[in-house]
């Protein structure tokens, strides 16, 4: 497939072209890139179901995509791309055979279902009574779904009863385009209007209603509201005659329903759609915009990877990435952005931002036709959908700041963002601080002289990726993007103001490769990569600045080397900076004149088999734990140690340790108590190294000192010189010194 004529014009007069433009509607529908040629992988190993051009509900068979249509319209929505997810209700389609009470009169095979085949459920109540269907101990799962259709009766209502006294419900409307009446006891609702007459009824309990359900009930009402706690009784009394009809009961877990998953006699799970483009030098993963129709369906760098829809309305029309970036205005353009709001795609019943700032005023969408001036209150939604698209509008000032910070409220309900006017400048500070669902963030925002993104991004655990940003005057980016788990690669930001990187991508443990960023300027660079565990590599960064390294390269247990360049001359604490390397074979001499602290630097990095000569000064007094589970080291590191005053652990757990050259602690700091303990437990020193430390150790005149050096491999006292004998007598008789070996000790 090719880019067709008028596409080509429209990127020839903007001077910019897709490297990947994959379309999933009309004619041009197709899994493979029209500009590279390169398929889409898609696997899906189950049937899924789809709303066809008809406005039926049709199934697709295991393996093939679902381009799914608007079902009121007919309108082509795209390529539908799901989670798995499990149906727990058995005989989705036969509700006739549910138990009931109070004698509802109830008629299998009553009509046409919404997939076309006669087999929808006639409910009427009794005359004069009440009614119930039901399905007892179906589990304490948050998703209840129902397609529904007026026969008489224009409401239903959906409990999920634990006792009498708490019972989650929802009322709906059955005509129009359907509507959320009231709800009960935390319980949210939403509605799909279909063809035919037909709606999908979902009611999703809160996530903080722990309360065991025990029964899915599902009623035939009228418009009126029971009163009290107790949904599953009300005053509404049935005429014989009047009813609903239902078919398609799903129950499943998750914060929105899915598509319809059809069951028998046992539940039933539909496997994920998985749509990924291997970026096979495609693009350049540093530098690239992805432009999705809807916004942020698509993600990543090293893979392209379509999202999970939120439902059927926001199925995958297209995805494109351009590589290099392109300005904002071009992103706009092509995004077909012709409004001033910044759009977020949200679910639940409301949404609100308690703590934004600006210096202006905003004007808010809440996509269910209410446009208002934001204020700091939650906004309810009237309309009774799944998720919304909200927009945010800067009527005046110069920026807008949108503050969630973890607000446990609405944090997990933010999906996407797409691109902001060129207009709206954003302050990024504890903006998405905790949005754990977000799952793509379109080319979007530009600093505008913010110096702060503190928190901005930090676990926003389902990124994958993220795109290059306008941050040229930010200064600190303390935990920008710490948590941020997902993230498969990073993009080349300019960074060149910013003075702290303290624990910006802490815990980004899915960065397999990291840009060459100008960092010329930062002095702190604590934790800034730690548990950053799937780098393979680190490139060559200007750190000559850099006075803080803790902890800054700890569990990035997939490097093999480290580069040679990195300067870390200015720096004093190296307190467990490469901590947990399990990877690293080898280690790099680098310039270490300026440190007085190495605990636990290189504790378990349990592949080095050669460490180099430090090039350190007298400076260094603390090595507790240095070298602790380093079990691949033969010979003890050579440094200064004639500072030290404290080598408690340094080198316990080296199995493979068996050298210590004579004379290494003849000098040291004031040896503290505990100096020596349990710095050679386990290891495989051989009775000559014994003999030299234990000479050196008398030949420091040192006194009142623990030395541990029992278990492992370490020499038996029956292979013992004289001179270590000697020194060891020393040491215990005259020095007061507390030793442990391995065999009897010498007297």
């Amino acid at each position: 497939m090719v880019l067709e004529i008028g596409e080509i014009n429209k990127y020839n007069k903007a001077q910019a072209y897709p490297s990947v433009d994959i379309t999933f509607t009309g004619n041009k529908r197709s899994l493979v890139d029209r500009v590279s040629g390169n398929a889409a992988q898609f696997t899906r190993n189950t049937i899924g179901t789809y709303v066809g051009a008809d406005g039926l509900i049709k199934t697709a068979a295991a393996g093939e995509p679902r381009y799914t249509y608007d079902p009121t319209t007919g309108e082509e929505l795209g390529l539908l791309v799901e989670e798995s997810r499990t149906n727990y209700l058995t005989n989705s389609s036969a509700l006739h055979t549910w138990p009931t009470i109070l004698s509802p009169i109830v008629t299998a095979n009553a009509t046409s279902a919404p997939d076309g085949t006669i087999t929808a459920t006639s409910l009427v109540p009794a005359s004069g009574q009440q009614n119930q269907i039901f399905l007892p101990n179906f589990d304490n799962k948050r998703n209840l779904s129902v397609f529904a259709k007026a026969d008489g009766y224009d409401h239903i209502i959906l409990v999920a009863q634990s006792n009498p006294s708490t019972s989650a419900g929802v009322l709906f409307s059955l005509s129009g385009s359907g509507n959320v009446v009231a709800t009960n006891y935390g319980a949210t609702g939403s509605i799909q209007q279909l063809a035919n007459g037909w709606y999908r009824c979902t009611m999703t309990r809160s996530s903080t209603d722990t309360a065991t359900m025990n029964t899915f009930i599902i009623r035939a009402a009228d418009s009126s509201t029971p009163s009290g706690s107790y949904w599953a009784q009300s005053s509404f009394l049935g005429d014989g005659t009047s009813g609903v009809y239902i078919w398609g009961a799903q129950l499943e877990e998750g914060s929105y329903p899915t598509s319809y998953i059809p069951t028998t006699t046992s539940t039933v799970t539909r496997d994920p759609d998985t749509v990924t483009l291997t970026n096979n030098n495609i693009y350049d993963k540093e530098k690239f915009d992805i432009i999705n129709d809807p916004f942020g369906v698509s993600a990543g760098s090293d893979t392209l990877t379509l999202l999970p829809s939120a439902s059927n309305s926001s199925a995958i029309k297209r995805a494109t990435v351009f590589s290099p970036n392109i300005a904002q205005s071009k992103i706009n353009a092509f995004a077909n952005k012709t409004d001033e709001f910044w759009r977020w795609r949200v679910t639940g019943s409301s949404f609100g931002l308690p703590n934004f700032t600006t210096d202006g005023q905003v004007t808010v969408d809440w996509g269910d036709g209410t446009v208002e001036t934001l204020t700091t209150s939650d906004h309810t939604f009237t309309d009774g959908q799944i998720y919304h698209e909200i927009g945010f509008r800067l009527d005046s000032g110069t920026y807008f700041r949108p503050r969630i910070n973890a607000n446990s409220t609405h944090k997990d309900k933010l999906i996407a963002i797409g691109p902001a006017p060129e207009s709206m400048k954003i302050r990024a500070q504890e903006a998405f601080n905790g949005c754990t669902n977000l799952q793509a963030f379109d080319p979007t925002i530009a600093a505008n002289g913010e110096t702060n993104y503190a928190y901005a991004w930090q676990s926003c655990s389902s990124l994958k990726n993220f795109p290059l940003i306008d941050t040229s005057g930010v200064t600190n980016m303390l935990r920008t993007w710490r948590f941020c788990s997902g993230l498969e690669n990073f993009a080349k930001i300019d960074t060149s103001s910013v003075t702290s990187l303290y624990e910006t991508w802490d815990s980004c443990s899915s960065l397999t490769s990291f840009p060459v960023i100008d960092t010329s300027n930062v002095t702190d660079f604590s934790e800034a990569w730690n548990e950053c565990s799937s780098l393979t590599e680190f490139p060559v960064l200007d750190t000559s600045k850099g006075t803080s390294f803790g902890g800054t390269w700890q569990s990035c247990s997939s490097l093999t080397e480290f580069p040679s360049q990195i300067d870390v001359s200015k720096c004093s604490n190296f307190s467990v900076t490469w901590r947990y390397c399990g990877g690293l074979t080898s280690f790099p001499a680098l310039d270490f004149s300026s440190a007085t602290q190495f605990a636990y630097t290189w504790m378990s990095c349990s592949s080095l088999t050669s460490f180099p000569t430090l090039s350190t000064t007298s400076l260094v007094e603390q090595f507790i734990g240095t070298w602790y589970g380093c079990g691949q080291l033969t010979t003890i590191p050579i440094c200064d140690y004639s500072a030290g005053t404290t080598f408690s652990g340094a080198w316990v757990n080296c199995f493979n340790l068996t050298t210590i050259p004579a004379n290494l602690f003849d000098t040291t700091g004031t040896l503290a108590a505990n100096a020596f303990s349990t710095a050679f437990v386990n290891d495989s020193l051989s009775a000559q190294s014994i003999e030299n430390l234990l000479v050196s150790l008398v030949a420091n005149g040192a006194t009142g000192v623990t030395l541990n050096m029992n278990g492992g491999g370490n020499a038996n006292t029956s292979t013992w010189s004289t001179a270590a004998n000697n020194a060891y007598l020393e040491l215990v008789n005259n020095r007061g010194w507390t030793i442990t070996q391995n065999g009897t000790a010498p007297t």
